[in-house]
């Protein structure tokens, strides 16, 4: 899912359709969108949902620089979602299909203010609405690419299922801490009375107490082995219900000599899990090719 980087194929037939390759490919590397890609799964798997759009804005001179395309714009892309503070709302018809999206949003005017936007997109028409001047003002524009220019995709929560042996762990953690807090140290305990004691920097250390007065060190003579045990249950749960090998060193060093093929079948669940969501974001991969050739067509 994160090591490689989206491989474009295409069998263009004709200068149509070898233009069009050409020009996919170009706002594909001028938007870095293998990078933008990584970061569009990584937001979706922690946020539960991300997403890319697409907009297009006057070309410069040169921006078509090395092909036979001839456009006034170019195409930009930007992405959205919880990770910078986005309310995402898509809409879907009966048969699953968007028919809008909406993104409530926040900017900061050139004095600093900070207002509220709110967006609205069809095939057809998009709707802008700010409250910049203390009042909520929209304006409408026809859509000219006849296609909803979000790529939206949502998740499953990698941490989802686990987040109850999660928050158990974590305050059994806490609890230890707090534990140790009081009782990590020595703690010496003594009955009757001190006559005279050394100085901590002090060799050969006398202490002197009076008769049938006595000096000992609290121990916990019950150590938490029921604690230590419920910790390693839930770790080990936590890596199993998630499909996550346990790699970390420590384990690895227990193992002993691996051959290549027992440590690919350690990753097993792992890749399984991987291949599902690839069937998520690899559509929405081919959504986002499709939409830009809408564009292009259009530019």
């Amino acid at each position: 899912m994160f090591l490689g980087s989206p491989d474009l194929i295409s069998t263009p037939k004709g200068a149509v359709e070898e233009k069009m390759d050409v020009g996919i490919r170009k706002i594909w590397t001028d938007n870095k969108i293998n990078y933008k890609f990584k970061e569009l799964v990584k937001n979706a798997l922690s946020y539960r949902e991300s997403a890319i759009i697409f907009f297009s804005q006057l070309a410069a001179d040169g921006d078509w620089a090395g092909t036979d395309i001839k456009s006034e714009f170019k195409v930009r892309a930007k992405l959205v979602g919880p990770h910078c503070g986005d309310i995402l709302y898509p809409l879907y018809d009966d048969y699953g299909d968007m028919i809008a999206f909406a993104r409530y949003y926040k900017l900061k005017s050139v004095d600093g203010k900070e207002y509220e936007c709110f967006d609205i997109e069809t095939a057809t028409k998009i709707y802008k609405s700010n409250n910049e001047a203390g009042a909520w003002d929209t304006t409408e524009e026809a859509n000219q690419f006849g296609k909803i220019r979000i790529i939206y995709f949502r998740a499953r929560l990698a941490w989802e299922d686990v987040q109850p042996l999660i928050e158990r762990l974590e305050v059994l953690g806490s609890k230890h801490g707090d534990t140790n807090d009081y009782n990590g140290m020595p703690i010496l305990v003594g009955s009757g009375k001190i006559l005279s004691m050394s100085g901590k920097e002090e060799s050969g250390k006398v202490v002197e107490l009076d008769p049938g007065a006595t000096l000992s060190y609290l121990t916990n003579n019950a150590p938490p082995e029921s604690v230590k045990m419920e910790l390693e249950r839930l770790e080990k749960a936590i890596y199993s219900l998630t499909s996550c090998p346990d790699i970390s060193l420590e384990n690895l060093k227990t193992l002993g000599y691996f051959s290549q093929a027992a440590f690919k079948a350690l990753f097993m669940d792992a890749h399984m899990n991987a291949a599902d969501n690839e069937q998520i974001f690899g559509e929405g991969a081919q959504r986002m090719l499709n939409l830009l050739k809408a564009m292009l067509s259009v530019m």
